[in-house]
């Protein structure tokens, strides 16, 4: 079917006229994002594949993304954005090495902040293969997320996946990490996920509660009262 669809649709062409504001740009063209981003979630590779490479593109025996070369693609450029994007949505290592490869020949590759990001958002959804391959890849066991302070042992521990939490914990994750002091860390994470096996993990590791302010973390779901 999705074979069928590319068949119908131009290698690439903008929908809106010219002089659009580049955010508000849109296009039809046989690589697109969703595409992509649905592969990455079901873990299927030969879907995946499909989706970056169209049999029915120009060029078919090319191993070019959109006009750039693999390997090297621009990450500022916004088709590979959504390339990267696809980081987030990969079910697995497998899938996960395929999509990073296209940016793997650059001098940094990923960024200290997305690998953070991304080991964060892995250990939320339990993906322990991916957790696993980006320790191994260099990204900082205790790197917190942009989005919001926390890394990837709270993330865990509030969704009560141990296996990624051992994991961890084995590489070095500090059990009783807060970036700031009104923000959640691990131990608050897992009584509030409801795990008593993990909430005994964590102290049998040295977490304390010297840092764990219980009214306070209460209060950050009052916007009108946070410390902030």
């Amino acid at each position: 079917m999705l074979w069928l669809f590319q068949e119908s649709l131009p290698d690439f062409e903008e929908t809106t006229p010219p002089g659009t504001l580049e955010v508000l740009k849109k296009w039809k063209a046989k690589i697109e994002p969703g595409a992509i981003k649905g592969a990455a979630m079901r873990g299927d590779m030969d879907m995946l594949r499909l989706a970056i490479y169209p049999p029915s593109r120009s060029s078919p025996e090319s191993t070019d993304f959109c006009g750039q070369k693999f390997g090297h693609v621009d990450k500022t450029s916004r088709l590979s954005r959504n390339l990267e994007e696809a980081l987030y949505y990969a079910k697995d290592a497998k899938i996960f090495q395929y999509i990073e490869a296209f940016f793997v020949n650059e001098a940094a590759p990923i960024c200290k902040d997305l690998y953070s990001n991304l080991l964060a958002h892995h250990a939320e959804l339990g993906n322990l293969s991916v957790v696993r391959h980006l320790l191994d890849s260099g990204a900082f066991v205790d790197g917190v997320t942009t989005r919001t302070n926390e890394n990837a042992l709270t993330t865990a521990c509030r969704n009560c996946h141990e296996d990624v939490i051992d994991l961890l914990l084995e590489r070095g994750a500090n059990p009783s990490y807060q970036r700031l002091q009104w923000l959640t860390c691990p131990i608050y994470a897992a009584s509030s996920g409801g795990s008593l096996s993990i909430v005994k993990k964590l102290l049998d590791r040295g977490a304390t509660f010297e840092r764990v302010f219980w009214e306070q973390s209460a209060l950050l779901f009052d916007s009108s009262i946070r410390p902030w």
